[in-house]
């Protein structure tokens, strides 16, 4: 069951880097805008972060790095947390609490900093 559950999460995301690829945010409307910001005018968390990803498969880093400096520690996280995946299963509240606070976090940091 794990191994079909890995291999949708991957062919999801190999799905998804195509379709970000061939179709990047910044010249095809059809992606849904982020609702947080439509109705705060603020930045969330992911605000950035689907055309920095598209950014990133094109290979403009800075760009990327421009439209949410902090994807590519998230990005490092995220590796991490595959990586050691069943140490932190024993851990899962304080991973999940450490993730929730670097969102917040960072968040803040974005709007406080301006980035």
């Amino acid at each position: 069951m794990k191994r079909i559950l890995h291999g949708v999460s991957f062919l999801a995301a190999a799905i998804a880097a195509t379709m970000l690829y061939r179709f990047p945010p910044d010249r095809y409307a059809f992606y849904p805008p982020c609702p947080f910001h439509a109705f705060t005018g603020w930045d969330c968390p992911g605000c950035g972060t689907t055309r920095a990803i598209a950014a990133m498969l094109h290979g403009d880093l800075l760009r990327a790095f421009s439209l949410n400096p902090l994807l590519p520690l998230f990005m490092l996280i995220l590796c991490l947390t595959w990586l050691f995946r069943e140490r932190i299963q024993r851990h899962e509240t304080v991973t999940v609490v450490g993730l929730v606070c670097f969102v917040v976090l960072s968040t803040a940091a974005r709007h406080l900093l301006h980035f």
